[in-house]
């Protein structure tokens, strides 16, 4: 009972939050003219299936990426759980953990699953984008995701304490190789923002991080520590609002004498990134929801648990209207009349 009114609850505070978001990813594009993604705009739902299967067919290496992924997962899920404790107290720990989550073997599982998704995004987004202008990723937002990549790198080489488990996590060694591998690939993304706007970046990463200091957890007992925990996860947040407004800049800029947009080339490049983008930003909304339940002895200072539940949950929204951006870009690209709309004259726009 207990575990069904958990899971209720915190579904219902994801829908509150997704459900908005995905109805402002229909709109707002609507409302900057940039296409109609309902089924009746896209010629019904055969007219639907065929665009679909264009966008697909053009991120196909993403596709392949991502069962790759997924392959490799549920083959560690299988063969991963191997029981190496000795100690009774330790061994009746793990079975409870594995009682409570039967289907991952703990909810490490998520945040193992994650940084997976993770690398394989920035994977194709280094090496798929023809250059940094139309890449999303790319400038103010990668640099504020390396940021955050290396928060957590400097987390992992100063203890144990929040190193993860599970079954995906192969001791700890797969999410640390994963965000090594991200940092040449975020650096080389983040060039570009440092040389055009190097105020911007190193404002922003030096107030998010200056505010995420003031709420930490208390699980290594060394504030300086504890405190990379909720930077890191500051960042990402703030990376996430980065890349949803380099987005909307990308994706509303007008072709030019039948030349094609950034928006077409770019989001092309980063293909499925756009739609795993919100589902793995689901996987850590789902875990401090879930598994890591407040309590005030955690605490070291401010209000941690609802930076962490707060930064993952909008987090999510954010990418669910950057996704939006692209589909109404991709698949509602043939109904655009000219273009779009500047800020000063969204109030003559007339209401459908």
């Amino acid at each position: 009972m207990k575990f069904n009114y958990l899971v209720g609850s915190n579904v219902g505070t994801i829908a509150t939050v997704a459900v908005p978001a995905m109805l402002l990813c229909t709109e707002i594009p609507r409302r900057f003219n940039m296409g109609d993604i309902s089924v009746r705009a896209l010629g019904g739902p055969k007219g639907c299936a065929v665009k679909c299967l264009k966008v697909a067919s053009r991120s196909l290496p993403e596709i392949a990426g991502l069962s790759c992924v997924l392959t490799i997962a549920v083959a560690l899920r299988f063969f991963g759980d191997q029981n190496q404790f000795t100690d009774p107290m330790d061994i009746q720990v793990w079975e409870k953990i594995k009682s409570e989550w039967p289907v991952l073997i703990g909810a490490d599982t998520l945040l193992n699953f994650q940084a997976m998704l993770r690398l394989l995004m920035y994977s194709f987004a280094c090496f798929r984008a023809k250059d940094d202008a139309s890449s999303p990723f790319a400038g103010v937002p990668a640099a504020i995701a390396l940021a955050a990549v290396l928060a957590r790198v400097s987390l992992a080489s100063n203890g144990i304490d929040y190193d993860l488990e599970g079954p995906l996590s192969m001791h700890g060694a797969l999410p640390k190789f994963c965000e090594l591998a991200m940092i040449p690939m975020l650096a080389k993304m983040s060039l570009s923002g440092l040389r055009q706007s190097p105020i911007t970046a190193v404002s922003v990463i030096s107030m998010t991080t200056w505010y995420a200091s003031h709420h930490y957890l208390n699980l290594a007992a060394n504030p300086n520590v504890d405190k990379l925990f909720t930077c890191a996860h500051a960042l990402e947040f703030v990376a996430a609002v980065a890349f949803l407004i380099r987005a909307i800049t990308i994706f509303s800029e007008p072709k030019k004498d039948g030349a094609e947009s950034h928006a077409s080339t770019g989001s092309l490049s980063v293909g499925m990134s756009f739609l795993i983008l919100p589902a793995q930003a689901a996987l850590s909304a789902y875990y401090f929801l879930t598994a890591f339940m407040p309590a005030q002895e955690l605490v070291g200072g401010g209000h941690p648990f609802c930076l962490l539940i707060w930064c993952n949950l909008l987090a999510m929204a954010v990418y669910l209207c950057s996704a939006g951006f692209y589909l109404a870009e991709r698949l509602g690209s043939g109904s655009r009349s000219g273009p779009p709309p500047s800020f000063l004259d969204i109030e003559n726009i007339q209401h459908v």
